[in-house]
């Protein structure tokens, strides 16, 4: 079947009734109830919110086991940062909204781009899927951050990563470009061995959702793998080492070297 629903994005069909709720992207947010999805089917209920920002999208899902279904959207009633997580109710007829989760509390998750876990701790930290990195217990849920002026005060950073011996690595700073960080787990400074900073590498081509392509993970051999551009939608992988020294790959060059050495000090 088909139904003209333009922009359709995402969509959840109850199993039990065969209803299809679809939302849209775009300049708004539309959420729309079907009857089902065969031509004509009749459009029981449609609510309409501003959009996430440029590049970003918007997320469905809708829970049965309640009295009436609770349809949950996130990023979407026009936050540019953090676009909360709607509780929505489905009256039958109408949409009605119940809450937006991220107001009950000041340190509440917002929006969500990517997740990474240190297995021994159980800190989740995650990204608002701009700048920002985060911190939770994955035990309680609870915050378990930096906190100003009574809110979250996070790591500015695209990026994060968790490396076997407890070290958490880190894209520095919001910009387009900049170099790898270590932290300790407390998120202190932790230089490198044989070094006094904890500085080391290059990365470009990220800022936060929808503006580059994010990518950091750490082996069990303590190796770094970096996921970047050597130019604009040039993608490559990038290896350091326990030193935070380029691991030279097959495909490197000395072309690739001189470029990457010129980065150093650009945006």
């Amino acid at each position: 079947g088909t139904l003209a629903f333009p922009g359709a994005q995402q969509a959840v069909v109850d199993d039990k009734t065969g209803a299809i709720y679809v939302i849209s992207r775009g300049a708004k947010v539309v959420l729309a109830k079907f009857a089902g999805c065969e031509a004509g089917a009749r459009e029981l209920a449609r609510k309409e919110f501003a959009g996430p920002s440029e590049n970003q999208q918007s997320f469905l899902a809708v829970d049965f086991g309640a009295a009436k279904p609770q349809v949950w959207l996130g990023n979407a009633n026009g936050r540019r940062e953090g676009h909360g997580l709607l509780r929505i109710e489905d009256g039958g007829a109408e949409f009605k909204l119940v809450e937006d989760l991220s107001e009950r509390d000041p340190l509440a998750l917002r929006g969500v781009d990517r997740i990474t876990v240190d297995p021994d701790t159980d800190d989740v930290y995650i990204s608002n899927d701009w700048s920002e990195i985060l911190r939770y217990s994955g035990l309680t849920g609870k915050y378990n951050g930096a906190v100003k002026d009574g809110r979250a005060d996070p790591i500015v950073t695209t990026d994060v990563a968790v490396s076997p011996d407890g070290y958490v690595y880190i894209q520095k700073g919001p910009r387009y470009s900049g170099p790898y960080q270590r932290f300790d787990r407390d998120l202190k400074s932790a230089p490198l061995a044989g070094t006094n900073t904890d500085s080391f590498g290059w990365v470009f081509g990220r800022y936060g959702q929808g503006y580059c392509t994010k990518g950091t993970a750490i082996g069990w051999d303590g190796r770094l793998y970096s996921l970047g551009m050597l130019a604009w939608c040039q993608y490559y992988v990038v290896t350091y080492g326990r030193d935070g020294k380029i691991i030279n790959g097959s495909r490197w060059s000395e072309d690739v070297t001189k470029w990457w050495a010129g980065t150093a000090d650009g945006d």
